[in-house]
């Protein structure tokens, strides 16, 4: 049984390459999210994916569509440390189209930290 997949806002780079990726993500959404497309999320911006989603995200349930290094980056800089295998196993390799999952115990955006996350999962498009 397939689950359904809901996202209440989506962040997008506003290249050409994550517009085509985020369109085709679309097809297996279940439901209608605000999408955003933001220049801080091409890897050049010095901005990480976490700050981003601190300073724009409004609603809960978010996806964010970059790029490479700037995906592995933020997470290896958040995550500094951390012994989780989804999170050793995205750095070492983070693959295009892969999925990085994480969640957070918190009621605002801006309290997001290492110590109120949780990595659900890292998992690679031939996996799926």
């Amino acid at each position: 049984k397939e689950k359904k997949i809901v996202f209440k806002e989506i962040f997008c780079s506003p290249s050409r390459r994550t517009k085509e990726t985020l369109k085709l993500l679309l097809e297996k959404i279940s439901n209608d999210p605000k999408i955003y497309y933001l220049d801080d999320l091409y890897h050049s911006s010095g901005i990480n994916i976490f700050d981003t989603v601190m300073l724009h995200a409004k609603l809960n349930r978010v996806l964010v569509v970059s790029h490479e290094p700037l995906i592995s980056t933020s997470i290896e800089n958040f995550f500094s440390g951390s012994n989780n295998k989804y999170y050793l196993n995205a750095i070492e390799e983070y693959t295009t189209s892969a999925f990085f999952n994480v969640s957070f115990k918190c009621k605002e955006w801006f309290e997001i930290n290492k110590s109120v996350s949780k990595i659900n999962f890292y998992t690679k498009p031939k996996d799926l």
